[in-house]
């Protein structure tokens, strides 16, 4: 990712692209994560076409000089030493640890440690043969925003992206299973630094996806969340246990798997009740699992969603692209925009739920295979 911007065959200059962007009003700028790199630019409407040319450069013909390995290397571990105290990033890679040998249990940033050469022609060499494998344009999406008609952004991709080639890369999938007899089950205390008090209830459940038109995740997360009389999160309130209950799912957190989670942000006299919370969120589960939910539910979250995706949250241009770009890795392009707001009909949405509802840290039930 840091290698790619240091030049191209066509544009070699190594800061070149970033002066670019800037000289015209943008910017540039990438992650990575588990299983994707996204890169990113933005510029003044009229530099555009410019910026396409210099940008889609990096992934036809780029540099990859080795003499700025050791550089990018510092740069990487810069980056890592600085933020890998922070609370959050501790309990990330705390949670990753305790799927025991699954691939999502890796240390996922870079540090001289693991940056250093490990295998004949080291790092760069390493750094070439990846790019060489997976920068194919089967594995590849891309989206353009711009003031520009349609069919004009249409032609400016087809231009400057359509010579990237295509290798027909076998697209990378996790199946490893998780050992639910070792990873399940646990209770972990930790001291944050910051002075925050929280209850969490991770819940790994299987990747679904592909059920982005039902998304049996996020309506549970909306049906336990609910702020309903008698719900938890009114209950939390009223016994002045939790100033909020926020639940909410990632079907894709660990690859072929998921998590589903229960965040509540503790008053001081909650955290000495937290077994007591812990044991209503799990009664409230077991509730429901006997009593069904009730439709009215399913109504409002469809409301809710359609309201939301005709009435789009506005973002800006550069955060936006990069979302569609991740999502049409995950949904097909056509349904980008709507797979992550709209709701489609609750077809197999139910039975979906209660392999859901069967999933949590002290259940028995271990992997549960759609039928």
């Amino acid at each position: 990712e840091h290698m790619l911007f240091m030049g191209s065959a066509q544009f070699p200059d190594p800061d070149g692209f970033m002066a670019f962007t800037a000289e015209h009003g943008g910017m540039t700028n990438a992650y990575t994560g588990l299983d994707i790199t996204n890169y990113m630019m933005m510029v003044e409407n009229d530099a555009l076409p410019e910026a396409l040319d210099r940008f889609s450069s990096f992934f036809t013909d780029p540099l990859l000089d080795p003499t700025y390995i050791d550089k990018e290397k510092n740069a990487v571990n810069a980056e890592w030493s600085m933020r890998r105290e922070q609370d959050f990033r501790i309990i990330y890679r705390l949670a990753r640890q305790l799927l025991g040998d699954h691939p999502a249990n890796r240390f996922q940033i870079g540090n001289l440690e693991s940056l250093a050469d490990k295998t004949e022609g080291g790092l760069h060499a390493a750094t070439v043969a990846f790019f060489e494998q997976y920068y194919s344009a089967n594995l590849m999406k891309a989206s353009l925003i711009g003031n520009l008609p349609l069919p004009a952004l249409q032609q400016l991709a087809e231009t400057h992206f359509g010579e990237i080639p295509n290798k027909q890369a076998v697209r990378p999938e996790m199946s490893a299973a998780i050992d639910f007899a070792e990873v399940g089950a646990k209770r972990v205390r930790y001291a944050p630094q910051d002075d925050t008090r929280e209850l969490r209830l991770d819940f790994i459940i299987d990747n679904n996806s592909d059920l982005y038109d039902t998304k049996p995740s996020e309506y549970l997360s909306y049906i336990l969340g609910s702020e309903m009389p008698d719900t938890p999160a009114v209950r939390l309130r009223d016994l002045g246990w939790a100033s909020a209950l926020i639940v909410s799912a990632d079907p894709a957190r660990y690859g072929n798997y998921g998590l589903f989670t229960f965040s509540v942000q503790l008053t001081p006299e909650g955290l000495a009740h937290r077994d007591d919370i812990t044991a209503m969120l799990l009664g409230y589960l077991d509730m429901l699992r006997e009593q069904g939910v009730d439709d009215r539910y399913a109504e409002e979250f469809g409301t809710s969603l359609a309201n939301r995706f005709r009435f789009l949250e506005k973002m800006d241009d550069f955060s936006y692209a990069h979302e569609l770009t991740r999502a049409m890795q995950t949904y097909p392009a056509q349904y980008a925009i709507e797979a992550l707001t709209k709701y489609g009909a609750i077809k197999g949405g139910w039975l979906a739920m209660k392999r859901l509802l069967r999933c949590h840290p002290w259940g028995g039930h271990g992997h549960d295979p759609v039928p």
